[in-house]
């Protein structure tokens, strides 16, 4: 009679081998399409930027993408853009929400170098050189939040 331990052991060995034989094709089947489908949607996915930025002509254009973005956010694309500023976000009235609201500058001199619009402000390139800039955006106001901004005047502290 053979002993069953014995007879198991030497079924269990290439019972094992032929397993992991076939598990490892299988794993690196399910990783390149998943390898793909990673860098396809870094690619493909849309800019999740919150401030738009074009170059043109000599001057550079500021658009908000995003009314939500925080001022951080905003600071940083805009410094990434090669402007040396901040954006800063105000309370406004709905129609204001997404809009540029106001800008300021500490060089007087590039007065006129700067185009301001609410819905885009064009900077002329030679400005950023030696200049700061404070851009104010409208975001919208929470329940009961005064406004710091009403389209005709700024309320008064808002500045503090």
């Amino acid at each position: 009679m053979i002993d069953a331990d014995a007879r198991l052991a030497a079924l269990r060995g290439p019972l094992l081998a032929e397993l992991q034989e076939t598990a490892r094709p299988r794993r690196r089947k399910l990783a390149l399409p998943a390898l793909v489908a990673i860098l396809t949607a870094l690619i493909v996915w849309p800019s999740s930027a919150s401030l738009a930025v074009e170059r043109r002509d000599g001057w550079i254009e500021l658009r908000i993408e995003d009314a939500t973005a925080s001022p951080e956010t905003l600071t940083r694309e805009l410094r990434d853009a090669g402007i040396n500023g901040e954006v800063r976000v105000l309370a406004v009235p709905p129609h204001l929400v997404g809009k540029w609201v106001s800008f300021n500058q500490r060089e007087p001199s590039s007065e006129g170098r700067v185009r301001f619009a609410p819905d885009t402000v064009r900077v002329q390139a030679i400005a950023v050189e030696d200049n700061t800039f404070v851009f104010m955006a409208g975001r919208a106001a929470r329940p009961g939040e005064p406004y710091d901004w009403d389209g005709r005047k700024f309320r008064e502290g808002v500045f503090k």
